[in-house]
């Protein structure tokens, strides 16, 4: 079976791929296939994992990446922002808008660009942060980097085994909430 080789949301993306081909070939194309064209029930997308930091856990892992200065960076940043891994390692200078606290993504995730604001505490990890002549934020070959450091503070700070990420960003209503997901950074 498929769902032994890849996740769900792969097959659902397959699936979805193959009904769009098939009802292109009858409806465009005329070509009639012998049962129509087939309906399958979508599979269902499993939750994403969350896990809200307790405690000093935040002070713990800050403490556990202070030899990264790099990452620690990043991840006082991804606390900040809300940004993925991926977008904190894509982010250039030209994109950041320092006066009005802002930063355009134009790659995201989902495809859909956008503008996120910039809490003072961000615009200050970002003038901490040398300038790079290619342009980009961060090094290019810190998306592993930051899994893999993340891994070794989550030991170093004593956080449960169970947590199979290091995504921490804020979230909420007015103030600010510390989230551990494990998409984010992992």
């Amino acid at each position: 079976m498929r769902l032994r080789l890849v996740s769900s949301q792969t097959v659902r993306q397959e699936l979805g791929l193959m009904n769009c081909v098939l009802k292109q070939a009858h409806q465009e194309w005329g070509i009639i296939l012998p049962y129509g064209v087939p309906s399958v029930r979508k599979l269902k997308i499993p939750q994403g994992r969350e896990r809200r930091l307790e405690g000093d856990e935040e002070i713990r892992l800050s403490h556990a990446l202070k030899n990264t200065s790099n990452v620690r960076a990043i991840f006082l940043f991804a606390i900040e922002t809300a940004m993925r891994r991926g977008e904190i390692c894509e982010m250039k200078w030209k994109h950041l808008n320092m006066k009005k606290q802002i930063l355009f993504i134009p790659i995201t995730k989902t495809e859909i660009s956008r503008t996120i604001p910039l809490s003072n505490n961000a615009i200050k990890i970002l003038n901490g942060l040398p300038r790079r002549i290619d342009g980009y934020v961060y090094t290019k070959s810190t998306y592993n980097t930051i899994r893999d450091v993340a891994r070794t503070a989550r030991t170093q700070g004593g956080l449960d085994s169970g947590i199979h990420g290091t995504g921490l960003y804020s979230r909420g209503r007015g103030g600010s909430v510390r989230v551990l997901i494990s998409r984010h950074l992992n």
